[in-house]
């Protein structure tokens, strides 16, 4: 699944910066630790992010990635004191830091809704990117569920639940024309997830190829 990543990393750095969507994709290259992947273990050390993996529900084995950036900050208890003492005690040993884990990236494509369910989390992400196959009445709901994809009634139904910056969606059928589907989104997106929304199709009438 890593390659299906490149595309949804490349294309949004101007939500994450530059640097945070070149150290997320060093981080999703590996396995995290735990999830039995074959990559090598994810150096925590990278720019501070860590990867998760997340199961998805798709008639393959398939995964999403969650990006966790941990933040170091001084302890509560520590304020206020004179930097050479808290380094002091830094130097002797001391932990002088709590640390705070923000979910910055979510990627879940080429899966039932059911992620969303199963996995909240991806919800709490500052950027998510979700696929979102079936936009309309030309496919049915049941007929977008039998294929193990999104459909935009799917998303409509939680909106309410998107705590994200960004929502970004991918994977949209070649049913619909490019040039079509913000107005579809803005027809039929209640307007506090629509102002999140950002689809990832290309400019003008045509699909490449």
């Amino acid at each position: 699944m890593l390659p299906l990543i490149t595309a949804g990393f490349t294309g949004f750095q101007f939500l994450m910066g530059s640097s945070t969507v070149t150290d997320a994709w060093k981080v999703s290259a590996c396995a995290s630790a735990g999830s039995g992947g074959s990559g090598p273990p994810c150096d925590s050390s990278v720019n501070a992010l860590t990867g998760t993996d997340e199961l998805t529900f798709h008639p393959v084995p398939s995964l999403g990635y969650l990006v966790v950036r941990r933040v170091a900050k001084l302890r509560a208890e520590l304020h206020g004191l004179p930097g050479p003492e808290i380094a002091a005690r830094r130097r002797a040993g001391e932990n002088v830091h709590d640390h705070e884990d923000r979910l910055e990236l979510a990627y879940a494509t080429d899966t039932l809704v059911s992620v969303l369910d199963h996995s909240p989390e991806l919800l709490q992400a500052r950027v998510l990117i979700v696929e979102c196959t079936f936009l309309d009445g030309r496919k049915s709901l049941e007929a977008a569920r039998a294929g193990c994809h999104i459909h935009l009634d799917e998303i409509i139904e939680r909106a309410d639940r998107f705590a994200n910056e960004h929502v970004v969606v991918m994977h949209v059928s070649q049913l619909y024309r490019p040039d079509e589907v913000s107005a579809i989104l803005d027809a039929r997106v209640p307007p506090a997830l629509r102002r999140k929304m950002i689809p990832f199709v290309p400019d003008g009438p045509h699909w490449p190829g």
